[in-house]
């Protein structure tokens, strides 16, 4: 890492064995990368069953849906149903009305022969009562033979019988066409009922069809909902799988984000550090490990202050020191090149070990504390794990656990620079792009939760 500690550290390596040491370090770190493999599975089929169950949510909705288009369905034939007794009540409205206004008409009908026949019946009382009032001398003396006189006497109470009994036909059928006038109007009322009462139960389905698609609405925005939740939740897995931290001293294993954030919270629940800090610090240093240097010990590393201690730290974990990836010096590749081995590029030096880039010097002052509060021990500056640990602690004693957002900036800028230069505005570049990613990583971490 580029904060540099003056400070010359002399170690004096006692004659002691350290293979016991190396081979738990070795097993330790099998059994490590086993339990982030599991852990790995677990996260991602934790995630993938939180898929499903919104899947099922989903198909639920769908099938809550359906129900109801299929009640809106069974309503709408309700609808045409009650549509057609409707129509079927005003079409007998509509006969009743033409039988009422035909028993109508027959009624006028017979009125009118009533007073044809009263008309002709009158005129017989007028000629009844004129042979009444004629005596029968004056019926001799007229010239009329008793014969005709009681003949004609007989013909007009024949004719008054006559009328009398089809007054009272006509009586009777005038009262029939009435009662039968009657019935229909009754049944014309019922019919008009029924049609009034069919509108509203007709309306009322209406009603009920329109709470219904304001439902089925309803479900399909809830489905387009989970469907977005789904495809935001199949995106944000798919993003956290592509940000893996990988193992260089462990084969090339992965490390999830989702495990990395789970160190990342247990560092901080010890130091006080905020988790997404931690990270943010570790992606501008290394990319979550993906950038661990490709310098060489033995060329880029300070030769009498981090060399000694280098070898001393890897004897300890059981590693191949050309094999650990390091830091390279602070200047070009085509610069290197040119000036080829050893210390010629003129200025600084490398050798920033692991995620978290301490230098041999650096790591050697943390490194009980480090193996105090990681529970790893010895702990190894190339594994995630410890490497958050670390970070956590240096970002503590450079001001972090303060919370605010000013400390947690001071506390990345003296992390490169060290607290002297951490003053000068050169060095704030760092402090804004380590706030960037944690301004980012605290977002995912809420998706997370």
């Amino acid at each position: 890492m580029g904060h540099k500690l003056q400070t010359y550290i002399f170690i004096i390596l006692v004659g002691v064995s350290l293979l016991p040491v190396v081979l738990y370090a070795k097993e330790l770190t099998k059994q490590q990368i086993e339990a982030e493999r599991a852990r790995l599975k677990n996260e991602i089929v934790q995630k993938e069953l939180e898929i499903q169950a919104d899947r099922i949510k989903l198909m639920n909705k769908k099938n809550e849906r359906k129900g109801y288009e299929g009640e809106a369905a069974e309503l709408k034939r309700s609808i045409e149903k009650a549509n057609l007794y409707i129509r079927k009540r005003s079409l007998a409205i509509k006969s009743l009305n033409y039988k009422i206004k035909d028993k109508e008409l027959t009624i006028i009908d017979l009125d009118k022969k009533v007073m044809r026949e009263k008309s002709s019946l009158s005129q017989l009382l007028r000629k009844t009562n004129e042979n009444d009032e004629v005596s029968m001398v004056e019926i001799v003396l007229g010239g009329s033979s008793f014969s005709e006189a009681f003949t004609d006497i007989d013909r007009f109470s024949t004719l008054k019988e006559a009328l009398n009994k089809s007054f009272k036909e006509i009586s009777q059928t005038q009262q029939g066409l009435r009662s039968e006038q009657e019935k229909l109007a009754t049944a014309r009322r019922d019919q008009e009922e029924l049609k009034i009462l069919q509108e509203r139960q007709r309306q009322d389905v209406i009603a009920d069809k329109k709470r219904k698609e304001e439902l089925i609405s309803k479900v399909k925005n809830k489905e387009e909902e989970y469907q977005n939740t789904i495809k935001s939740k199949e995106k944000t897995v798919a993003e956290i799988r592509a940000r893996l931290f990988a193992l260089r001293d462990s084969n090339g294993a992965d490390v999830s984000f989702g495990t990395m954030l789970g160190y990342a919270k247990e560092a901080g629940k010890a130091t006080g550090v905020n988790p997404a800090l931690i990270l943010a610090i570790l992606t501008v240093e290394t990319n979550l490990g993906k950038t661990l240097g490709v310098g060489k010990w033995d060329e880029d590393m300070h030769p009498t202050r981090d060399v000694p201690i280098f070898k001393q730290i890897v004897a300890e974990l059981g590693l191949d020191p050309d094999k650990m990836p390091v830091s390279a010096r602070p200047c070009s590749a085509a610069r290197r090149k040119a000036v080829g081995p050893g210390n010629k590029c003129g200025y600084g030096y490398g050798g920033a070990m692991g995620p978290a880039q301490f230098i041999p010097s650096t790591w050697v002052l943390y490194k009980d504390r480090v193996a105090r509060i990681s529970g790893q021990n010895p702990p190894n500056p190339w594994d995630p794990r410890t490497a958050v640990f670390a970070t956590a602690l240096l970002m503590m004693d450079n001001g972090a656990d303060k919370g605010t957002r000013k400390a947690e900036h001071k506390a990345a800028v003296r992390y490169l620079a060290g607290w002297r230069n951490a003053e000068k505005s050169e060095y704030w570049w760092y402090g804004d792009k380590t706030m960037r990613y944690r301004d980012q990583y605290a977002k995912d971490i809420q998706t997370l939760n």
